[in-house]
């Protein structure tokens, strides 16, 4: 019996040592890192701040620890946001904001790319940032600048925060023109027409008429020198390494006459008028005013369509951020709607978004609200993104329907248009082109024709598909879906590779016309083709349909 006790004293003496070493290993293997229990109380606090939404201490408590995580910080910031700004707008909206929306708005970089799809509600994005910034992170109206490219989008957006969100005191919200106009105050006659001066200075040098689609090739020649701010002097040292040279040369002389005779007849156009605001900024060191705001109290500058920024758009930014490095930029725009670079748009702005701006990051606006589920499938199917498609809200169903007509008949396609319009009662019916003309016929005098087929003239527009952006029916019709105007591509398109563009360019910038005329549509999209004429583009869109 000794024995067999000692034996197990033995024992349980080396299973109490082996748990004592398996116990230090698990606290050892358990134990936390320094400052654990610190950061959670941090992340308490902020999460009580943002419950009560104040906004501002929350994002000063986040930046003064830099150690907690980023998206973890916005994760739980953006369900907060959007809870506060339901509170305060659901009723008066109608609806709810959407979460990537509330994530856009969360972001806690200086400066912020909002890539927004076709549809996904991007000018309401713009308002729901100046409505949160004027009453919960203590911003001024005056202090806030919106930047657009054209009035009809100023006015859309002025309208919808005035309206919808009650904000009555907004005056800075403007073109990038109207704003180089106040900074500048020239003295000099605004140049209108430029096609029609360009005109005249073509016929003084070839001494010979020429149409029209000559003069708007010279025209956007002019227009994209100087939105790459590439003078004439600068041109004429790279022509001799282009096929196109003495197309180059006479471009650059229209090019040379058009600057002198502006300067002669004290005009100013509107690239000059930009350029001349960048000279007053950095003359005045940022001092200037917009109206009774000086450039350099600006705390936040918005720009809508991001995607049509230009080497002489960037410049102005620039300008503007020297002389006031705490400004905060806030870009939306859609690559997949880049469809200016005729004029002299350039996407590497919009694509190198982060590496022009520092501190700057970029949110995604992924569910479109306008267009029922077909039509954003085919819009999905026709672009093949690699990494991001659009997904829809409640819509399904919708048409896309390609039909035929034998030949060029401009009276088919009347047809055709009388057809879906009759079959279509009480649906607002958009009626598109890749051109001015079809088949020689002004499409003014298209729709006159098509009125009298179908008696419904106060529901027809008819438009080119550049002029239709922005703006949205229940029915699309898009004419003449061939393969000599979708892709429309150009012998003289040489003429702007010396401004860094190539032909996939072109191509490309080609099918994001094409996109923008599928996404226009909320229920119904109708592709009119010719038979054994159909546009490439038709593969994809009728493939898995």
């Amino acid at each position: 019996m000794e024995i067999l006790t000692v034996i197990i004293l033995i024992l349980l003496f080396l299973f109490a040592f082996s748990g004592d070493k398996k116990q230090e290993e698990t606290e050892e293997e358990f134990s936390l890192p320094p400052g654990y229990w610190e950061e959670i109380e941090l992340m308490r606090k902020i999460i009580a701040l943002l419950d009560k939404y104040d906004f501002i201490a929350a994002d000063k408590l986040f930046f003064d620890n830099q150690n907690l995580s980023k998206d973890e910080y916005e994760n739980r910031k953006k369900f907060c946001l959007k809870r506060y700004l339901d509170e305060r707008l659901k009723e008066k909206l109608g609806f709810q904001m959407d979460i990537e929306k509330a994530l856009a708005l969360s972001k806690t970089e200086r400066n912020l790319l909002l890539s927004s799809g076709a549809g996904t509600g991007k000018t309401s994005t713009l308002a729901y940032k100046v409505y949160f910034l004027i009453h919960k992170q203590n911003v001024l109206s005056r202090e806030i600048m919106i930047l657009t490219f054209n009035k009809k989008a100023a006015r859309e957006i002025k309208s919808r925060i005035e309206r919808e969100f009650a904000l009555k005191s907004l005056e800075n919200i403007r073109t990038f023109h109207s704003f180089a106009y106040q900074v500048v105050k020239p003295r000099k006659r605004m140049l209108i027409d430029q096609e029609l001066y360009v005109k005249k200075i073509i016929r003084r040098i070839t001494k010979k008429n020429v149409n029209s689609d000559v003069v708007q090739l010279f025209t956007q020649f002019i227009q994209k020198a100087k939105k790459s701010r590439m003078s004439v002097d600068e041109i004429e040292e790279k022509i001799d390494n282009f096929k196109s040279k003495h197309f180059l040369k006479l471009a650059n002389r229209i090019y040379k006459e058009y600057s002198e005779c502006l300067e002669k007849d004290n005009f100013l156009d509107f690239d000059d008028l930009l350029t001349e605001a960048i000279k007053i900024i950095e003359k005045t060191k940022g001092e200037c005013r917009i109206r009774e705001v000086k450039l350099n109290d600006l705390k936040y500058l918005l720009i809508d369509e991001y995607q049509d920024f230009s080497k002489l758009f960037y410049d102005l930014i620039q300008a503007i951020r020297k002389h006031n490095p705490e400004i905060r930029l806030f870009c939306v725009g859609d690559n997949c709607q880049a469809i200016n670079g005729f004029a002299g748009s350039d996407l590497k702005y919009f694509n190198n978004f982060t590496e022009y701006f520092d501190n700057s990051d970029t949110a995604y606006l992924l569910t479109n609200y306008r267009s029922k589920k077909k039509i954003i499938d085919c819009s999905n199917r026709f672009m093949l993104r690699e990494n991001r498609s659009f997904d829809y809200q409640d819509n399904a169903g919708g048409e896309v329907v390609v039909r035929y007509v034998d030949g060029n008949s401009t009276n088919e396609y009347l047809k055709l248009c009388a057809e879906i319009i009759k079959s279509n009662p009480n649906k607002s019916v958009a009626i598109l082109h890749r051109k001015n003309e079809i088949n020689n016929i002004t499409l003014e005098m298209f729709c006159k024709r098509l009125v009298k087929f179908s008696n419904a003239q106060s529901k027809i527009t008819i438009s080119t598909v550049h002029k239709f952006k922005g703006r949205e029916a229940d029915v699309i019709i898009i004419l003449q879906v061939t393969k000599k105007l979708f892709p429309l591509t150009h012998p003289y398109n040489d003429l702007f590779k010396i401004f860094g563009q190539n032909d996939q360019d072109i191509l490309d910038e080609e099918k994001r016309l094409f996109y923008v005329a599928i996404t226009r549509a909320r229920e119904k999209l109708f592709i009119l083709t010719e038979r054994d004429g159909e546009s490439e583009y038709l593969e994809v869109i009728e493939r898995d349909k």
